[in-house]
């Protein structure tokens, strides 16, 4: 008989799923989506009442990302890959590795058909079918094995990839090839943001965040010749602007694991033990709330920030 354990399964309609573990939360059109532990994913219209959505998995989601204002996909624990075509309201799982057992942390669609997945030990994959099948990619900056943790598409199209142990890389063809990019952060990229048309904001362990102004113009490195046991961390922005870096000083030495684009150098981060801080100028401004339990992410709805965390869903007075 077929061990059929492993197999996965739909999730449970919970009636405090929105005060259950979310991860990640994003807007998609008029309404906001939110995905978390045992396959939870909420969609809320107004930001205030949320609805839990059927899947047909229980593994933990770490990110959801949209196309547009119906296609999106959600990622997680398991090589959990789920797809929507109605803007969240149904999930369809089209990749699963249960076997494997470990995560994926973030997810792109350069189209409809071609995406990436990037994950734990330097996993990274590609479909140019929407998802109906996948490829390893194994560039050079996955040799070391470690866990990359976000992917992004910058507004000149630029590809980039962070991760841990102040990993950073590049692509300048849509995904085609890969450059390993010199870094001054020794710690783990949590997360990236955008900063303005060709630069990024990365962030992660103990408050620290960094932003490079142009991806383009940054040094590259020889990943085989990296020593990952033998990096520093740099915050002397008289040295970093030389580098195309520019360190955000931060009061808040909490882990940062998310957050919202305000404008097109404004960001605001959130993290640990409600942590919530926001740029301000050449540094990071603590912004105070009752926020108390460990927070992954938020959006800003109206006149209110919508955070998702360790308690669920939580909303606080904000004005920009």
């Amino acid at each position: 008989m077929a061990d059929t354990s492993l197999e996965p399964r739909e999730a449970q309609l919970m009636p405090k799923a929105a005060e259950a573990i979310l991860n990640d939360v994003t807007p998609v059109g008029n309404a906001w989506v939110t995905v978390g532990d045992r396959g939870h994913i909420l969609r809320s219209q107004d930001g205030d009442q949320w609805q839990q959505i059927a899947t047909p998995v229980q593994a933990m989601l770490n990110r959801v990302r949209f196309y547009d204002d119906r296609l999106g996909w959600a990622v997680g624990h398991d090589g959990t890959v789920l797809k929507t075509a109605d803007g969240g309201q149904s999930w369809t799982l089209i990749h699963s590795d249960t076997e494997w057992g470990k995560p994926f942390y973030d997810i792109l669609f350069t189209s409809p058909d071609v995406g990436f997945v990037v994950g734990a030990n330097s996993v990274f994959k590609r479909t140019q079918d929407g998802g109906q099948s996948w490829e390893l990619l194994e560039p050079d900056f996955t040799f070391h094995g470690l866990h990359l943790n976000s992917i992004w598409k910058l507004a000149d199209g630029t590809m980039v990839i962070g991760g841990e142990k102040g990993m950073m890389a590049r692509s300048l063809d849509d995904g085609e090839t890969w450059e390993h990019v010199k870094t001054p952060y020794a710690g783990s990229f949590f997360g990236m943001m955008p900063y303005a048309d060709n630069g990024v904001f990365v962030y992660g362990l103990r408050g620290n965040v960094y932003a490079a102004r142009d991806i383009k113009s940054l040094e590259v490195q020889d990943t085989m010749e990296w020593d990952e046991f033998s990096l520093e961390s740099l915050t002397d922005n008289s040295v970093l602007h030389e580098m195309g870096w520019h360190y955000y000083p931060n009061d808040l030495k909490e882990s940062l694991f998310g957050g919202v684009v305000l404008g097109p150098t404004d960001v605001l981060l959130v993290g640990v033990n409600g942590a919530v801080v926001r740029t301000d100028g050449e540094r990071m401004k603590t912004i105070e709330t009752q926020l108390e339990h460990t927070l992954g992410s938020a959006v800003v709805t109206g006149d209110a920030l919508v955070t998702v965390g360790l308690v669920g869903i939580q909303s606080v007075p904000f004005s920009r």
